[in-house]
């Protein structure tokens, strides 16, 4: 589990831009640690209006 979630952070700091570690583990802590709803919350995109993030690209 803990590998997962190194790679979920290295990708979640990869398209959000954000380095700071606290701050990425807090985002993603509050969002189970599911990406796409982490990176969305970011990004501004709501539930429903976001898109699939392996769509990007």
């Amino acid at each position: 589990m803990a590998e997962s979630r190194d790679q979920t952070l290295i990708d979640f700091q990869a398209v959000t831009g954000i380095e700071d570690f606290d701050v990425c583990t807090s985002i993603l802590t509050q969002h189970d640690w599911n990406l796409e709803r982490a990176v969305n919350s970011i990004m501004g995109f709501g539930p429903t209006d976001g898109f699939p993030l392996d769509e990007i690209g």
